[in-house]
């Protein structure tokens, strides 16, 4: 029980390492979700940046995926914002039961727990709407997204064309041979300037 409650301490003072090996700080905790939360982003622009090439013929705009982008950054905040106001009210109900034996120590590592949890989220949402206000790490996702959203296309266009079974005519490597002679003897010539 010592060692939780030095755990929480520590995750309150947000930098310091935990008590036990393995448990990872509190701003290790956000930074990790920092980082599943830009990814996230990251997938939401890069598939709106395929939609609109692909379905609806729209040219590239950096601006418009970043506003796109910065739109997701604060919808994960405000996610993250309503998770700790749940918290909170989740905790405050633990709170009001009688500390009696009955309540236990797995009710008291709950109420612990929740206030962490309230810190990370806490913690979390000011970090996303910090990079939503953040002009190059905004632009450094759109153009992260954007070349994901290049590999994907060319990928799946590259997929098609292997796939595709051409038939050819019964006559192909015949009328090949005379296409490719016309090639060598009339064509090249012509772009080169001379004549046949």
């Amino acid at each position: 029980m010592r060692l939780g409650m030095r755990a929480l301490r520590d995750a309150r003072r947000g930098d310091r390492p935990t008590a036990a090996p393995g448990h990872p700080t509190l701003n290790e905790i956000v930074e990790e979700g920092l980082i599943m939360s830009l990814f996230a982003a990251r997938m939401a622009v890069k598939n709106r940046i395929i939609v609109g090439a692909l379905r609806e013929h729209n040219d590239f705009s950096a601006e418009d995926y970043a506003r796109v982008a910065r739109d997701e950054l604060c919808r994960f905040a405000r996610q993250n914002e309503a998770d700790a106001r749940r918290v909170i009210r989740a905790r405050k109900k633990l709170l009001n039961l009688r500390w009696t034996e009955s309540l236990g120590d797995y009710r008291r590592g709950d109420v612990r727990q929740l206030a962490l949890r309230r810190r990370v989220y806490e913690a979390l949402a000011r970090a996303l709407r910090a990079v939503s206000v953040d002009g190059e790490r905004v632009a450094a996702l759109v153009e992260s997204a954007r070349v994901d959203a290049g590999d994907e296309i060319a990928q799946a266009l590259t997929s098609r064309l292997i796939a595709q079974d051409f038939e050819h005519e019964p006559d192909y490597l015949i009328k090949r041979f005379e296409r490719l002679n016309e090639l060598e003897t009339i064509d090249i010539p012509a772009l080169l300037g001379g004549r046949p």
